[in-house]
């Protein structure tokens, strides 16, 4: 990528010779760390050029609904709470509509936002309770011993996100920034420095390495904001939601007509045509990644204690 192809606002200085981009990646999380079945953490991630344009037609699609922030599971159970979304619920009905139908079409406006912009899906969902019980079973198997699976999340995504920034720009610097969850923040910013302080492990592998430095070097920071300020946090929130849901409803709810609607034309959408679609760690994933990082963490342990390290 040539300098002069970089937009200005993401241009930071990296040398006399060298301009970075700066890439911000935003998330959002689907389902309970610590009860839930299975935990998503997915959103996108592009230039900040490339999100002021996304926030501008982000802003005017809600405009032309007449919406808040953009909130699956509000929208989903709109009578849940009393706020806007509750509001919206008995505007429409009112009239004789449909809420079911009226909300479909209108998530369709705002995923075919999403695959029309120039953003990159990244996302993992974890079977949460079996990192819980191989984790409980064998503690010595996991480089954090203490990690929730949130951690787990976080640097699985941020990996993704690092890697279809090399694509274009393999010194590219990163921000996250994730829904401001009171619940979860703490953890995820515990996570984040878990994660960053990792090369001072002593029973990180070699192999291992490259992968953290990269993290240590590239992401300058971590941050936490309300989906009201950030439209980019409510298409996180989609498709955090719609990534979980097809987990949970997988072989249960495909009768249902609006399950279908969600599965096949929100997802579609939110994923590119599915060319972007976050990974599924199962149980079976979990016991061969755990298993490879013991036998990469005792190998590491050997080695120094045969160089007397």
């Amino acid at each position: 990528m040539s300098e002069g192809s970089i937009p200005l606002a993401s241009r930071i200085s990296a040398g006399q010779e060298r301009w970075a981009v700066y890439f911000s990646l935003f998330l959002d999380e689907s389902g309970k760390v610590h009860k839930g079945d299975y935990t998503a953490l997915c959103g996108y991630v592009s230039t900040m050029d490339q999100w002021g344009l996304f926030q501008q037609r982000w802003d005017q699609l809600r405009f032309k609904h007449g919406i808040p922030p953009i909130h699956l599971s509000r929208i989903v159970n709109p009578s849940s709470r009393d706020d806007g979304w509750k509001k919206k619920h008995q505007e429409i009905t009112a009239g004789g509509v449909v809420w079911e139908d009226w909300y479909q079409r209108m998530l369709g406006d705002f995923a075919e936002l999403i695959s029309s912009s120039d953003v990159v899906c990244v996302g993992a969902v974890v079977d949460a309770v079996a990192y819980r019980e191989l984790k409980e079973a064998a503690p010595e198997d996991f480089l954090l011993a203490n990690a929730d699976s949130n951690v787990f999340l976080l640097q699985n995504v941020v990996t993704s996100a690092l890697d279809k920034i090399d694509v274009v720009d393999p010194v590219g610097l990163m921000t996250i920034c994730i829904d401001d969850d009171r619940e979860n923040a703490f953890e995820y910013y515990r996570s984040y420095w878990n994660i960053k302080t990792m090369l001072e492990n002593p029973n990180l592998p070699a192999e291992l390495r490259p992968r953290f430095e990269r993290f240590k070097t590239r992401v300058d920071q971590i941050s936490f904001s309300g989906d009201n300020f950030h439209p980019a946090l409510q298409a996180a929130d989609m498709i955090a939601y719609v990534s979980r849901a097809w987990k949970v409803d997988e072989g249960k709810s495909l009768n249902d007509p609006l399950r279908q609607e969600l599965f096949t034309h929100l997802f579609a959408h939110l994923t590119f045509g599915g060319t972007q679609q976050p990974k599924i760690v199962s149980r079976a994933n979990l016991e061969k990644l755990a298993g490879n990082t013991a036998k990469s963490v005792r190998k590491a342990k050997d080695e120094a204690e045969c160089w007397g390290i």
